[in-house]
Parts: C-alpha cells; sequence; structure tokens
C-alpha cells in the first residue's frame, strides 16, 4: 500500500487523557514521520530559532504509514509522554532533524535516539556531492515533495503565529501534513541510495546529527574582550601596512572629501593601478577575469615586492570582516558562549561545514583561537589525528616506502626528504625538509609543478626534477594509484570514498582544462573524503561514549579531523582515553594496513599549538592545583 501524500485522519490532541491511547498507537509502527512547530519566548516576531535563545516547541508531530497524522499541543499537554517515543524503537524520519533533536536535548534532556533517516541529508548525497545552494539544489521540504512526488508543498503557514493560544484549523492541517509527506519522499529516496549502493554513507551522515546536535546546543565559551583587544590591534597593524601602499602607487586625493584615486579595498581600481604601475595582474580560469586572488599573485611576490605587501594587506583586511566586532554580538548573553550552526555536509567532499560564526575557519594564530577558551573550573581536551590524508592515501596505493615511513613511526617528511635527496635521515636540512613537507601534502590536492616550484621556494626546473623522482622511485605504488584513479574518473566521471560516498562530475572533456580538474579532484576525493567519512564516525562514537559523563564532559567543536570537549578537571582522563580511544577505532574501521595515530593535549584554551605555561595551568588545574 502507498504511503498517501496528505494525511487520511488528523488527531489534534490537546487533551491529556488522549494521549496515552495515542503513543500506543504510534508505537506500533516500525516507520514513522516526525516534526515540531516552534515558536520565541522572547520576541514572538523574532527570527531566532535556537532552544538557546528562548525558543521552544509548540507542536510535536508524529504521522503513520496509514496516513494517520497526530498533533499534540504543549501548551495543553504535558511533553513527558516524548520519553516513551524516545529513544524511538522505530525508524524517525523527518526533514532537517538536527533542528527536531534540538529541542528534545535541550527541553527533555533526551540523548538517545535509534535509527533516524533526515529526507535533508538524504537530498543532498542523492546529487552526488552538490551542497546546499549550489545549482538549485533542491533540500527544502517543499523542493523534495516536489522532485520526489510533483507535489506542491505550501509552506504559507510556516510563518504564522504559533504561541497563539488558540490555533487555527490551517496551523494544524500544516502541521499534521509535513510528518506525513517525509514518508513516501523517504520511500524514493532510500530506493535511490540503494541503487547508488549509498546506505552505509547515508547511515553515517545520520548519526552523525546527534552529535552536531549537541556541539551546537553545548557551545563554547569565548573571550570578548581579548577578542576586541586582537581586533584592534589588527586596525593598528592594517594601518602600518596601508602606507607603504599609499606610498607606491600614488597618495594623491581628489577634491571631494579626501577620497583616494585608489581604494585598497577595491579589486577593480586595484587591477587599474596595478596595470598603471606595470605589475602583472594574472588571469582566474574559473571566472574567466582578471584577479588579485593572493594564490594568484604568489608566483609574482619575489619579484615585486609590493605584491607580497598587498597580499599581507588583504590578509589583514579580511581578518577585520571575517573576525571582527560582530562576533561579539553572537554570544549567548546567558551563558557567555558562541553557538554556531554546523551543517552535516557542507562541501562536495562530504566536509562539515558552520555558520553564525565560522568557528571551523578561525585563523590558527594563537591571538584568534586564544579567545576560545574553557568556562572557569573546566578545561579543554582535544585530539587530532596524524597525517590522516597521508595515511588514507597510504592505504590506498600500499607503497613499501610509504608503509614503511609508519610502520617505524618515522618523520615522514625527513623520511621523504631523505629519499628525495638522497642523504641519510639525520642529514636532511630545515629546508629540505619543507620542501619534502610541500610535496607530501601537495601530492594530496593535485599539486602541480608549477605550484609545488612556488610553495616550496625553488626554481621551475629543480621542481619538476624532485617531483619526478618522487613519483617513480620514492613512492611509485603511489604514482601508479594516483594514474589509475585519474583514468577512472574520467572513464565514469565520479569518484568514490571508502564508505561509498559518490562525488558526481559535469563538464565537457574537450575544453580546455576541464578533464585536467576532474581528474585532480577525483584523486583527491578518495582521500580527503574518507577523512571526513573517518571523523564522523568518530564523531558518532565520542557522543555515545560520553552519556554517562554528559555533566561533566561536554562535545565542543569538530573541525576537519580534529574533535574538543569541555571537561571538569575531575574527568580529564576519563575525556582523553574516550577522545583518543573512539578517534582510533573509527579510523582502524578504514585503515587495515596503515597504523593510526591520534594527538591531542590539554589547555585553558582552543589553540593550534599550546605553549608550555598553557599546557601546565591547565594540568595544575586538573591536578587540583592551579587556582583561577
Amino acid at each position: 500500500m502507498a504511503i498517501p501524500h496528505t494525511p487520511t485522519h488528523v488527531h489534534y490532541i490537546k487533551d491529556e487523557a488522549r494521549v496515552s491511547e495515542a503513543v500506543g498507537h504510534l508505537l506500533k509502527y516500525d516507520l514513522l514521520g516526525f516534526d515540531t512547530e516552534t515558536y520565541n519566548t522572547i520576541d514572538p516576531k523574532g527570527d531566532a530559532f535556537e532552544p538557546t535563545r528562548g525558543v521552544r516547541m509548540r507542536l510535536v508531530q508524529f504521522a503513520t504509514p496509514m496516513g494517520r497524522s497526530f498533533v499534540f499541543d504543549l501548551f495543553h499537554v504535558k511533553k513527558s509522554f516524548l520519553y516513551l517515543m524516545f529513544p524511538n524503537p522505530y525508524l524517525c524520519v523527518g526533514q532537517n532533524l538536527k533542528f527536531d533533536i534540538k529541542f528534545l536535548m535541550y527541553e527533555l534532556g533526551l540523548d538517545q535516539f535509534g535509527e533516524l533517516f533526515d529526507t535533508m541529508t538524504a537530498g543532498q548525497l542523492n546529487n552526488k556531492g552538490r551542497v546546499a545552494g549550489a545549482d538549485n539544489l533542491p533540500v527544502s521540504l517543499a523542493e523534495l515533495a516536489m522532485l520526489e512526488l510533483g507535489v506542491d508543498l505550501s509552506k504559507e503557514q510556516q510563518a504564522s503565529n504559533w504561541a497563539s493560544p488558540v490555533l487555527s484549523q490551517e496551523q494544524i492541517e500544516y502541521s499534521a501534513r509535513d510528518p506525513l509527506i517525509v514518508l513516501p519522499i523517504y520511500e524514493k529516496q532510500v530506493a535511490k541510495l540503494k541503487r547508488e549502493s549509498q546506505i552505509r554513507v547515508a547511515q553515517l551522515e545520520f548519526n552523525t546529527i546527534p552529535a552536531l546536535a549537541d556541539i551546537e546546543l553545548n557551545g563554547m565559551a569565548f573571550d570578548g574582550a581579548a577578542w576586541e583587544k586582537q581586533y584592534h590591534a589588527t586596525e593598528v597593524k592594517i594601518q602600518e601596512v596601508s602606507q607603504p601602499l599609499w606610498d607606491y602607487f600614488g597618495t594623491k586625493r581628489s577634491l571631494f572629501e579626501g577620497i583616494p584615486t585608489i581604494a585598497l579595498g577595491s579589486q577593480v581600481r586595484m587591477i587599474e593601478a596595478f596595470h598603471a604601475r606595470g605589475l602583472p595582474v594574472p588571469f582566474n580560469k574559473k571566472t574567466e577575469r582578471e584577479s588579485l586572488d593572493g594564490k594568484l599573485l604568489a608566483p609574482y611576490e619575489q619579484q615585486y615586492p609590493v605584491i607580497k605587501q598587498y597580499k599581507e594587506y588583504k590578509g589583514l583586511a579580511k581578518s577585520l570582516s571575517s573576525y571582527g566586532l560582530d562576533w561579539l554580538d553572537m554570544v549567548n548573553p546567558e551563558d557567555g558562549r558562541i553557538h554556531a550552526s554546523y551543517r552535516g555536509i557542507g562541501a562536495e567532499t562530504g566536509r562539515m561545514s558552520c555558520s553564525k560564526p565560522n568557528l571551523q575557519q578561525v585563523p590558527k594564530e594563537n591571538e584568534y583561537r586564544n579567545c576560545l577558551i574553557a568556562a572557569p573550573g573546566w578545561v579543554i581536551v582535544g585530539y587530532d589525528y596524524s597525517q590522516m590524508e597521508l595515511r588514507i592515501l597510504c592505504e590506498y596505493c600500499r607503497d613499501p616506502n610509504f608503509l614503511k615511513a609508519f610502520d617505524e613511526g618515522y618523520d615522514l617528511h625527513r623520511y621523504t626528504a631523505s629519499l628525495i635527496f638522497k642523504i641519510a635521515m639525520e642529514a636532511v636540512t630545515g629546508k629540505q625538509r619543507g620542501i619534502a613537507k610541500n610535496l607530501n601534502f601537495g601530492i594530496v590536492y593535485g599539486i602541480g609543478v608549477l605550484k609545488f616550484s612556488n610553495d616550496a621556494g625553488i626554481p621551475l626546473f629543480e621542481a619538476k626534477k624532485i617531483m619526478d623522482f618522487y613519483l617513480k622511485q620514492a613512492y611509485p605504488f603511489m604514482s601508479q594509484w594516483l594514474d589509475r584513479q585519474a583514468h577512472a574518473v574520467i572513464k565514469s566521471l565520479q569518484a568514490r570514498t571508502m564508505t561509498g560516498r559518490i562525488r558526481q562530475y559535469w563538464g565537457n572533456l574537450d575544453e580546455d582544462g576541464v578533464a585536467a580538474k576532474i581528474q585532480r579532484n577525483g584523486k583527491n576525493l578518495p582521500i580527503q573524503g574518507t577523512s571526513v567519512d573517518i571523523t564522523k564516525r568518530a564523531l558518532h562514537l565520542v557522543f555515545e561514549a560520553i552519556r554517562p559523563y554528559r555533566k561533566f564532559i561536554k562535545l565542543i567543536h569538530v573541525v576537519h579531523d580534529e574533535i574538543i570537549l569541555e571537561a571538569k578537571p575531575e574527568y580529564v582522563q576519563r575525556a582523553k582515553d574516550i577522545l583518543s580511544s573512539c578517534m582510533l577505532e573509527a579510523e582502524e574501521e578504514y585503515l587495515k594496513r596503515v597504523k593510526c595515530v591520534v594527538d591531542g593535549s590539554v589547555t585553558l584554551c582552543w589553540t593550534k599549538e599550546a605553549t608550555d605555561i598553557q599546557i601546565a595551568e591547565a594540568e595544575a588545574l586538573y591536578k587540583g592545583v592551579f587556582q583561577l
């Protein structure tokens, strides 16, 4: 029997006496649709949707495959019935389930959820690498209803007043339809996932949802005073860097309000200024226009020092705009923490993304990272994977020299330098190690000879010689795997991770540069995408493992291959054990031959490289000596 698109019966539950019967009926099914409607307790007309900002559940809706929708009005019935519905013994299907799960966690303290199926996430997976917002990708419920079912789903009531003491019939009917429509969408989506062998990666994504919801709710403590100090220091520095540029390009000003004849922040005006002074203006093939992008300018900065100064200015200007005082407005006044928003699939490789604000892109410099701190009486425990992408590449290619480096625990970059320069490891210089490091990491991203030359600061002919030796003699099995992968992706226009995550490629292979780009991305996807899958698997394992200790250990951040906890001092060792063991377990599920390694630290702030003092202060705190 096909699942109906519209409810056959709507049960509006606003009498406590009817709750038990409704729950009993729902729990007979192995499959239920789920949704919530929320309202803002602080500002009924506000556009906030976060439980940490005063938003609460008004309605909770469930729908059965038979077409019955049950709408529970929490203004009239106790929400405690949800303890009978979760952890769910049924497959719970919903659209953007992270949103709804956050309210279950915040308002009821729930932290166990059974099988989940998120139609928004499944829609992205079925589009094979395209992310929301790109190429008009359908991800909203209305878009998915039209795509999968040909149904025009009205969302007119979505912005209606859900805080009203009495709900209209239109609101009730609207709320009853959403948890039902996801069920026939689910049927269509799961069939596609099975056809493309995407069930495993879908389950991986769905399992990550509660962990991301937990991270958003917990947030990170923020030192606003330190952040503001850093912002003003950057303002001073940008003035210092600007002056030599004004001197070079000319400081002639117009008669109108002293406006300069050039504008350092204007791409168009600066391209004109570069032309006027005979400076090179590179062409960006992607946008098919001239550009002053820092990466494109890199090859010219040694010959033209002013270009290096201009790049420094652009970097500082980006810091001011991206990491400005508006961050202070994003701090929750109730707890002094930043509760960012995380998207499970935020990039074509499957990488997560972050916004409001983007905590995953905070500069690595300690001046910024030190502003994200542990709450008083807590410490931060952070672990990341050691050279995971290179280990994944090694797992794929099984190159004997590559394996030897990891088996013996060598410094990979020093070992690589010893191979390409034909010297003992102890004789490798810092510069030689740096050249090898550029090449090791560059290979993962399809580095070309020109970029390798620029990044390593060596002549083009030398870069070509080193790269040829690296691929043909140092790591020949790696070269063969990369060649096979490049050939395969051109043939199928697809690449997969070890989990089976697909990225589809489009384009006319006869057009200039298209095939090369597809080959480059197709070689990278199995490596970077598998790294993503491992981290997501680890995130799920960590979330499950800290459940008994949630009052003392919090999951507060994830970025690329790094997971961060906040812990009470007496639970630091437990937090370290959980993080390291879960992350290693996840990596070892994928890497069967290559040795897995994670690195971690305990500090009072989120820092890329903690100082000895920072580490000592944190250690003293969890040993009961240091007093904040």
